[in-house]
């Protein structure tokens, strides 16, 4: 287990999202206030971090909006603006003199000056300067970079701390008041876990724990529970929680990157995905119930039990089900589906092929009294 932690102030003395100031933005929102607005697609420019709520907005000047505090997630940079430092990648081959750049090749950018934009100069290993058209380079994002500690690390490191989910609790206690004191995970993660990622793109964990942290349990669980309640029904089963590594989903897996790079990097057989090696490498199995909705009605949370149970893992449950929810197995299973058509039926085959009823299993899940052992042994 790697013991390097990342300081979480220290990430926030960034500016937030990884913008600079004087980064050309496009907006992804709409946004009046009096005469002022600005539209989807607008462009604008970063000035700096907002005094308000600085750790997830920046303040930005439109055209018809002089100054506007915008959360960092309501904002892009421009693709054809490039600043120094940025890793780009050739779309064409060319010479300079007696050296060449190929498709493909990496460079950095190291002069955008006086070229309106237009151009930029980049250093490529075999071509110490070279003056070229923004449209012949492609920035490097940075969830495309090898070097990204995502794709380094191996999935059953993306592990975070009891102590750290109990540390983001009590951001989410301090941030979220009135109507929204009790967010669920969808919101957390919206409102707290993409702002604070989006600079580096990597997973919550993987931010904190750059090095990885190996998991010792893995927690199934859905996003429509309350936050709060999660951490304390985990907490509540856990007499080690401070320093058990847990393997969770919304921390472990990066939230910012674009769905279809994401899909990408997860790949097209669960068998082989993140959850599953992690199921693997685990040595607990933790069910999340809670009293909002059946966690069996999401079709990732029964591959998860398909998994666990293919691989004899120990199946412990805590948290309370909905009080007026369905307790069949069978009814869960036909109805369980995922906000991905494409994932849906590729899980569908994947539940279907389980070495033992999927179906008795989930109904012993959900009627297990909180904190108790599930016995997988009269399910095969």
């Amino acid at each position: 287990r790697c013991s390097v932690e990342a300081n979480l102030d220290d990430i926030q003395h960034e500016l937030p999202g990884g913008f600079r100031a004087g980064d050309v933005v496009i907006s992804r929102i709409d946004r009046t206030e009096g005469p002022n607005n600005v539209q989807v697609g607008d462009r604008g420019i970063v000035l700096g971090v907002s005094p308000v709520d600085r750790d997830k907005h920046v303040h930005c000047q439109f055209p018809n909006f002089a100054i506007v505090s915008l959360v960092v997630t309501a904002l892009h940079l421009e693709s054809t603006h490039y600043r120094i430092g940025d890793t780009v990648v050739s779309r064409k081959s060319f010479a300079r003199g007696a050296t060449k750049v190929h498709v493909g090749d990496k460079g950095i950018v190291i002069d955008v000056k006086g070229m309106a934009g237009k151009r930029i100069s980049c250093k490529f290993s075999k071509c110490p300067s070279a003056d070229v058209a923004v449209s012949d380079v492609k920035r490097e994002e940075a969830y495309e970079s090898l070097s990204n500690p995502m794709r380094v690390l191996p999935s059953q490191d993306w592990g975070i701390t009891g102590d750290q989910l109990d540390s983001l609790g009590h951001r989410v206690a301090n941030q979220f008041t009135g109507n929204s004191e009790n967010p669920n995970v969808y919101e957390v993660v919206r409102e707290v876990i993409q702002p604070l990622c989006l600079a580096r793109h990597t997973s919550y964990s993987v931010l904190l724990n750059p090095g990885g942290l190996s998991c010792d349990t893995f927690v199934s669980h859905a996003w429509s529970e309350s936050y709060l309640q999660f951490v304390a029904d985990v907490k509540e089963d856990c007499t080690d929680f401070k320093t058990r590594v847990f393997w969770v989903c919304f921390a472990a897996v990066p939230q910012t990157w674009p769905r279809g790079h994401l899909k990408m990097f997860l790949g097209m057989n669960p068998h082989h995905s993140p959850f599953s090696k992690a199921i693997d490498n685990c040595g607990r199995f933790l069910v999340v119930r809670n009293a909002n909705k059946n966690l069996y009605w999401r079709l990732w949370c029964v591959a998860e039990l398909a998994f666990a149970s293919s691989a004899n893992k120990t199946v412990q449950v805590v948290g309370r089900m909905p009080p007026s929810t369905t307790t069949s197995g069978a009814d869960l299973l036909a109805g369980a589906v995922c906000s991905d058509e494409e994932d849906t039926s590729i899980l569908v085959q994947v539940v279907g092929s389980a070495p033992l009823d999927l179906a008795a299993l989930i109904t012993k899940v959900v009627v297990a009294p909180p904190g108790s052992i599930v016995d997988l042994g009269a399910c095969r």
